[in-house]
């Protein structure tokens, strides 16, 4: 059974991008709503024009706490959206930025490490049809 944040078109049993809800425990939990709202923070703060178009689907561990995937997607039609490839790019180039400011807003004595996965809008828009 799925859990209801989880979207309905990932499989997590094919593609293993995320741990289970059963399997974290509380304050992971905790930690990846934590860690999703700085991030959706920092999007819109960003000064970057590719940062501000993406918007947090969500954020679960891999493997534990130290390690967050953070699911990112882009707002807009196909001709604003930017190119897969400069917004994975733009992703790498901020880790730092985004974890300074997971940083500040988690107050834990570690940061965790952040992997961004960018999914195309119209991957999601064709599974919710």
């Amino acid at each position: 059974m799925r859990p209801e944040t989880e979207p309905e078109w990932l499989d997590v049993s094919e593609v293993e991008l995320f741990v289970g809800r059963q399997q974290a425990d509380k304050k992971t939990i905790q930690l990846c709503h934590q860690v999703e709202e700085a991030i959706a923070c920092a999007l819109v703060c960003s000064t970057s024009p590719i940062l501000r178009d993406l918007y947090v689907l969500g954020v679960e561990a891999m493997g534990g706490a130290a390690a967050l995937r953070v699911l990112v997607t882009m707002e807009g039609d196909e001709e604003v959206a930017h190119d897969l490839q400069q917004t994975k790019e733009a992703l790498e180039r901020a880790k730092g930025y985004f974890r300074g400011e997971v940083a500040r807003s988690i107050h834990r004595k570690r940061v965790p490490s952040l992997e961004f996965t960018v999914v195309p809008s119209q991957t999601i828009e064709a599974h919710d049809e």
